[in-house]
């Protein structure tokens, strides 16, 4: 995580343990930080039956909420503590979710007690369907298509009309326009396994993610070179989290994980919690702070949906759009 303490040396896989740097922007430096692996299976942890591996969004969250109570039980010191939780993109969902039932726990007056302060996410989801009728027209926004899609399918890109033709033609272009673009950042550069064979990469039963690893594996890294693109951190970090010595340092405990993954999408996981928005709207009313960021690069999780289900919410609006200054530049603009 960026927010961590330490980030890995930004140097191509060259066949050894990937070395580890200090982070200068470490969020550590002004708060602590608990990083959960949820749900079960992903990171380093487990389940111990086939029963237990079995998550959903509400489920992990009530096991998240479970996690935090009985930490800080073992660890009363931290009590006093103003509490924020956080999380980026699908953590959308479980992350008001967890804050609601931090909140409503409060208030029967389940101990800890918990000093819930509010909650911080980065391009959220916040509901399981619908994104693409904001990532098509974020792509048309950066120059990235062209205007047919947005004529020929009238504003609906998530459920084309089998009666027009012309939308369906146009949505096809549109998933050979983005194919070769990384989606988290459209302006990075792209790993050559990505680009060089992109329509082997959606054939067979294997998970996506599983296979542009396997594709990986096929370059040769005879020298260390900077990193150039994301799927090359997710090498250097795949490489050092299943090093043996890594995780006896992490204290994972043996034989309870198989390999490593960043995203570990096989897991016997339910989506059911539909939109979140009615969280936001009752968090809000309860007087807890929520900060919402989104990059303007990111395609997976459009910074115009974000606004959009924020402006469902009518929030008075204090402040409005304004420059956010950082050493002297522009770094972002912020509302309040």
């Amino acid at each position: 995580s960026v927010a961590g303490p330490v980030i890995l040396e930004p140097v191509s896989f060259d066949g050894t343990l990937p070395k580890l740097v200090l982070n200068p922007s470490t969020w550590t430096k002004v708060v602590s930080i608990i990083f959960l692996d949820s749900p079960v299976g992903t990171g380093f942890s487990y389940a111990k039956t086939a029963q237990a591996s079995q998550s959903s969004d509400l489920l992990a969250s009530d096991q998240a909420y479970e996690f935090i109570r009985k930490w800080l039980h073992d660890h009363p010191e931290y009590k006093s503590n103003p509490f924020y939780v956080s999380g980026i993109s699908y953590g959308g969902i479980p992350v008001p979710i967890l804050t609601q039932l931090i909140s409503n726990g409060n208030e029967d007056g389940i101990e800890p007690c918990i000093d819930l302060k509010g909650y911080i996410l980065g391009n959220p989801v916040t509901k399981a369907s619908g994104l693409l009728n904001y990532r098509v027209p974020f792509a048309y926004g950066m120059g990235l298509i062209s205007e047919s899609l947005k004529v020929s399918c009238k504003g609906e890109y998530e459920i084309i009309d089998p009666s027009n033709p012309v939308c369906s033609k146009n949505m096809q272009a549109y998933n050979e326009l983005v194919r070769n673009i990384d989606d988290e950042q459209i302006l990075i550069p792209v790993c050559h396994p990505l680009s060089r064979e992109p329509n082997k990469l959606f054939t067979g039963g294997r998970s996506i993610m599983q296979m542009l690893y396997e594709k990986f594996e096929e370059l040769d890294v005879r020298e260390s070179t900077p990193v150039k693109c994301r799927m090359e951190w997710v090498k250097l970090v795949e490489h050092w989290a299943n090093n043996k010595s890594v995780q006896e340092a992490l204290h994972v405990r043996r034989e309870t994980i198989g390999q490593w993954l960043r995203c570990n999408d096989t897991l016997p996981y339910i989506e059911n919690a539909g939109s979140v928005v009615s969280y936001h709207a009752n968090l809000s009313t309860k007087g807890y702070r929520s900060l919402i960021y989104s990059g303007d690069h990111d395609l997976m999780v459009p910074h115009i949906e974000t606004q959009a289900w924020i402006r469902s919410l009518h929030y008075p609006i204090i402040d409005d759009w304004r420059e956010w200054i950082h050493q002297g530049q522009v770094t972002g603009l912020v509302q309040d």
